[in-house]
C-alpha cells in the first residue's frame, strides 16, 4: 500500500479576517478541523504546521486522529518557511499539500489526484533519486488550485532544506514536473481571506 500523508498549512495571522480565521467556525465545527477531515481518509497521517494562535488550533484539533502538530516559531517569514518546518516532519515522499484555510474541497478530488498519480510513471524515492520529483495540481475549469499532490526526490527535498525561509515557495517547487488534473470541485479555488469571503462561500455552501 502507497505511503500517502497530507501537510497542511495552518500558521497565518489571518490580518485580512480581522480574527484567526483556522478557528472560525462552519456548522460549529472549526474551519481548519473541515480543512483536516476532507484530506485524512487519504492519508496514513495529517502534519498540520501552525503559528499564530497555535494553542488554540492545538486545542481545536486534539482529539482528531492521525494528525501531528508542528509548531513554527518564525510563520511570519512566511508559507514557504512553514511548507520547509512540515516537510522535514514527514514521513512519506507521496503527500498532498495545502493552505488551512480550504474547507470547501471535496474528497473526490483527492481520490482524483492519487488516480492520476498512479497512472504516471514517476522516480524513486526522494532520498535516493536524482531528478526533483513531480506534482499533480488539480484544475476547474482551466484555474489551478489545491491541494497539490508532491512526490518529492532526494534532489527536491535537499533544495528545500538548503533554501533560506524567506524563500518563494512557487519557486521552490518550479523544477518538478507538473501534471494538470481536471476535477469537478470548485472548491479547489475557495481560500477565505476575508469576512466577505467567509460569509459568501458558506451561504453558497448551504
Amino acid at each position: 500500500m502507497r505511503c500517502v500523508e497530507g501537510l497542511i498549512l495552518a500558521g497565518g495571522s489571518s490580518q485580512r479576517m480581522g480574527v484567526h480565521k483556522m478557528l472560525m467556525t462552519i456548522d460549529g465545527i472549526p474551519l481548519i478541523e473541515h480543512t483536516i477531515t476532507h484530506m485524512l481518509p487519504f492519508c496514513r497521517r495529517i502534519t498540520v504546521v501552525t503559528g499564530y494562535g497555535a494553542k488554540d488550533v492545538a486545542n481545536a484539533i486534539a482529539h482528531l486522529p492521525n494528525v501531528h502538530i508542528v509548531h513554527h516559531p518564525d510563520y511570519k517569514l512566511g508559507m514557504f518557511s512553514s511548507f520547509k518546518q512540515g516537510m522535514n516532519a514527514l514521513t512519506c515522499n507521496l503527500f498532498f499539500m495545502m493552505p488551512g484555510d480550504m474547507p470547501f474541497v471535496q474528497g473526490q478530488t483527492f481520490k482524483v489526484l492519487l488516480k492520476a498519480h498512479c497512472d504516471t510513471p514517476v522516480g524513486p524515492d526522494r532520498r535516493d533519486s536524482h531528478d526533483c520529483g513531480a506534482i499533480w495540481v488539480p484544475s476547474y475549469k482551466r484555474h489551478a488550485g489545491h491541494p497539490i499532490l508532491i512526490e518529492a526526490s532526494g534532489a527536491l527535498y535537499e533544495q528545500v532544506m538548503g533554501m533560506p525561509n524567506n524563500a518563494i515557495l512557487k519557486s521552490a517547487l518550479a523544477p518538478c514536473a507538473k501534471t494538470y488534473v481536471d476535477v469537478e470541485d470548485p472548491g479547489i479555488l475557495v481560500d477565505l481571506d476575508t469576512p466577505e469571503d467567509f460569509h459568501a462561500h458558506v451561504r453558497a455552501a448551504n
